[in-house]
């Protein structure tokens, strides 16, 4: 029983982490980026080609510093009320992350105490 337990448990750990990667990709990726070269293309296409980064393995999610900056450091909407609630929405799925590393942390603590 525990076995199948654990293995059931890691699935649904590792699918809600997997889920939330996604989710952030999504919004950057496919929300952000086709909204802004919809409406925003020249700038857009000047912030995803900005080489003024050295990219840890990570930023990629963001095309470059440019538009890491503008997601996180830049409060500019070009008058788009679209951008700030896209920006919002990226900006709460990153904090969803810490949250599941310290609910998964306690729950895998409390049923180990459990279990044991």
């Amino acid at each position: 029983m525990n076995g199948t337990f654990v293995i059931i448990y890691v699935f649904v750990v590792f699918s809600v982490f997997v889920f939330i990667w996604f989710k952030h990709s999504w919004l950057i990726h496919v929300s952000l980026n086709n909204h802004m070269k919809t409406y925003h293309n020249n700038t857009w296409q000047k912030m995803k080609d900005d080489t003024g980064w050295y990219r840890p393995t990570w930023a990629t999610l963001y095309f470059s510093k440019a538009v890491y900056d503008f997601i996180w450091r830049s409060e500019e909407s070009f008058g788009d009320t679209s951008i700030p609630v896209l920006r919002k929405r990226i900006k709460k799925v990153i904090w969803e992350l810490p949250l599941f590393f310290i609910a998964t942390t306690l729950l895998t603590i409390m049923l180990i105490m459990i279990l044991e």
